[in-house]
């Protein structure tokens, strides 16, 4: 999201692929009326609240053993909000040999996989 410049945000919490609104396990959120929300600022230039909102939005699960299943009507935890977010070297790019520059930008590297019936490899 770094090389976006737009407004951007995100909402992360615990639920599956499904509308936060409406998915289990809770807590649900009010999808919509962030939308509305989102909407009066945006397109009817009203609403001044929602520009001092954070951006990012994080439910952070309460570690907890006895949760470890996948059928849960609630998960322990609690949202966490801020306006911008660390940068930390993902193993994503480490995986696959990508170097982060000094200026905290991807090298941009070519990566072709082949698929086989043994093992997905790679060149690079």
């Amino acid at each position: 999201m770094s090389k976006l410049k737009c407004e951007k945000g995100s909402i992360l919490g615990p639920w599956g692929h499904q509308w936060p609104d409406d998915a289990s396990p809770e807590p649900k959120i009010g999808f919509l009326q962030g939308i509305l929300q989102w909407l009066d600022y945006h397109i009817k230039k009203i609403n001044d609240d929602y520009k001092n909102r954070e951006s990012f939005s994080i439910f952070k699960l309460k570690p907890n053993i006895d949760e470890l299943h996948s059928i849960l009507k609630e998960r322990k935890g609690n949202w966490i909000h801020f306006n911008s977010l660390p940068f930390y070297p993902n193993e994503h790019f480490q995986r696959n040999h990508l170097l982060i520059d000094k200026n905290q930008e991807i090298n941009q590297k070519t990566i072709k996989y082949y698929l086989s019936f043994q093992s997905l490899t790679t060149e690079i």
